[in-house]
């Protein structure tokens, strides 16, 4: 039954993120703040299964995106804290590739998100000083194009990405009961199978 249906893997690779409330949400009402850091942690849930961050997992572990968006993948995440990045294979260490490629490329399309946002507020206080340069108009534009509306002022970094290990899911107990279960119809269709006539 083991070798029919082989046990699979997860793997679990984690990053922090800190949506710095003290200083992104100064002088906001108090009763907002919890819209706020939803919105803000959907949005990081949308770039975390976003196409750009799963291409890089698919060319770094050759399972394609439609595998990793059907039950390959997990994300379970809090608010503000430790978001946990979970990969499930049949193979122990391809559970660990894809659970480290993963937190890497969200952690990445984030920061790269983050880098966006500010440079776009920058360019934008430019134009405003300087309304006539087409440099600064264009530079808009494109950051606009990009833009995921990422916070500045969230932080993230990976916490737990290399030396990860795999744990084997499942109840050893069930391929024991089915093993035997399927010794005894078999031996049960031997035994009237080969009765003499």
């Amino acid at each position: 039954v083991s070798l029919a249906i082989p046990a699979r893997y997860r793997a679990r690779a984690t990053v922090t993120v800190d949506f710095n409330i003290e200083k992104t949400w100064q002088g906001n009402p108090d009763n907002e703040i919890f819209y706020f850091l939803d919105r803000e942690a959907r949005k990081l849930e949308e770039l975390a299964w976003d196409d750009a961050t799963l291409d890089t997992v698919s060319q770094e572990t050759g399972v394609d995106i439609s595998t990793l968006r059907n039950g390959t993948l997990e994300l379970s995440q809090p608010k503000d804290g430790g978001w946990h990045f979970y990969a499930y294979s049949s193979d122990p260490q391809q559970a660990i590739a894809l659970a480290s490629s993963w937190a890497k490329s969200f952690t990445e399309q984030t920061q790269s998100a983050i880098m966006d946002s500010i440079n776009l507020d920058a360019a934008r206080a430019g134009l405003a000083q300087n309304p006539t340069d087409a440099t600064l108009t264009a530079k808009i534009a494109g950051l606009e194009k990009r833009m995921k509306g990422i916070q500045p002022g969230i932080e993230i970094s990976t916490s737990q990405v290399n030396g990860l290990n795999a744990e084997k899911i499942g109840n050893p107990a069930w391929y024991m009961l089915s093993g035997a279960v399927l010794g005894l119809l078999v031996a049960f269709f031997l035994q009237f199978s080969s009765k003499p006539e």
